[in-house]
């Protein structure tokens, strides 16, 4: 809280995407990356980001 106003940041819900987090994904972490799937979307260049109705 700052000067009586909460802070909400919402930017995280387009980035990072789920094939970012592949690369950076501690070893330990490997064997779940497959729970990721729902959550992939195809990467078009020149087409806006993000998951629409998630």
């Amino acid at each position: 809280m700052k000067d009586g106003l909460r802070v909400f940041d919402a930017d995280t819900h387009v980035e990072p995407t789920a094939e970012v987090i592949d690369s950076y994904v501690d070893p330990g972490f490997r064997p779940r990356l497959p729970e990721l799937a729902p959550y992939r979307q195809p990467v078009r260049d020149g087409a806006p980001g993000g998951a629409p109705g998630r």
